[in-house]
C-alpha cells in the first residue's frame, strides 16, 4: 500500500500560506502509523502508562478512560507480555512474529487504538493552530522529520515517506515534567538530532525563543535607554528563524 492511498492518511491544513513563513505548504499530509503493528504497540505503551495519564491523557472523556481501563484488564487476563513480563516495549510492534497472542489481542485493542488516534489527531491540529511545529533533517534517521507540540506536555513526531507525506512515528506525553520543561527538552533534542542549517521552526515565540531585535543602540546615545538596550541584548540568547536554519543554529550555539 502506498502512503498516498493509506486508509489512515489525513490532511492537516496550515491556514493561508504566509510569504514570510519558511513553512509555506498549505497542508501537511500525515499517515497515522503506516504499520498496524506500530499503531497498536504505541497505543498500548502510552495509553496504559499511568504516569503519562497524569499530564497527557487528562483530555480523555470518561467513556474513553473506561475503554483504556477495560483494555488493560483484558490484556492482563490474556497474558500480554507487556504486563506479565514487564517488557519495555509491547511485543505487538513486530506482529505475530514476535507475539503469539497478536491475533487474540486484536479483539481487545481496536477501541484502544481508536482512542489513541483521536487524541493524536487533536494534538496535531492544536499544534498547528498555536502554531508550534518544527521540520528538520534528522541525522539519526537519515530523513526529514516533523515535530508537533500543542499547549500541553505531549509530542507527536513524524518522518517523511513520500513528497509532503509523513508517517507518524510516535505520540507520547511527559513523565515527571511540566509543559515548559518538555518544550525545552524538545528544543534540545532537535538541536542534537538535526543536521546543521536544516531546522525550520514555526514559530520561535511559541517554542519559547523570543525574536531578537536587529536594531543596534544608536551611536552617541546617552542615558538609561541605550544602557538597557545593550543589557537586554547581552542577556538575550534568542535568534531569528525567518531567515532560515543558520539563525536557529546560531541561537543553539550561543546557548551553550
Amino acid at each position: 500500500m502506498s502512503a498516498s492511498d493509506h486508509h489512515r492518511r489525513i490532511s492537516v491544513p496550515l491556514g493561508r500560506p504566509d510569504p514570510s513563513d519558511p513553512l509555506r505548504e498549505e497542508t501537511f499530509e500525515l499517515v497515522l502509523f503506516y504499520k498496524d503493528e506500530k499503531l497498536r504497540s504505541h497505543a498500548v505503551k502510552h495509553l496504559t502508562n499511568l504516569r503519562e495519564s497524569e499530564t497527557t491523557w487528562k483530555i480523555l472523556s470518561p467513556d474513553e478512560r473506561g475503554i483504556v481501563t477495560g483494555a488493560i484488564l483484558k490484556l492482563q487476563e490474556l497474558g500480554c507480555p507487556y504486563f506479565s513480563a514487564a517488557a519495555s516495549v509491547p511485543p505487538c510492534e513486530y506482529g505475530v512474529s514476535s507475539c503469539r497472542l497478536y491475533p487474540a489481542c486484536s479483539r481487545i485493542t481496536g477501541d484502544l487504538e481508536a482512542v489513541y488516534l483521536r487524541a493524536l489527531t487533536g494534538f496535531v491540529m492544536e499544534s498547528v493552530k498555536v502554531p508550534r511545529y518544527a521540520r528538520f533533517f534528522s541525522d539519526r534517521d537519515g530523513n526529514t522529520a516533523l515535530a508537533f507540540m500543542p499547549n500541553r506536555p505531549v509530542v507527536v513526531k513524524a518522518s517523511l515517506m513520500e513528497e509532503n507525506i509523513y508517517n507518524i512515528l510516535t505520540c507520547y506525553g511527559a513523565v515527571g515534567m511540566s509543559f515548559a520543561e518538555m518544550r525545552d527538552q524538545q528544543v534540545e533534542m532537535i538541536r542534537n538530532e538535526a543536521r546543521g542549517r536544516t531546522i525550520t521552526l514555526c514559530d520561535e515565540r511559541t517554542w519559547g525563543v523570543e525574536a531578537q531585535s536587529e536594531d543596534e543602540p544608536r551611536e552617541g546615545g546617552t542615558g538609561e535607554r541605550d544602557a538597557a538596550a545593550k543589557s537586554a541584548k547581552r542577556k538575550s540568547k534568542a535568534g531569528r528563524f525567518r531567515g532560515g536554519g543558520a539563525h536557529w543554529r546560531r541561537f543553539l550555539d550561543e546557548s551553550e
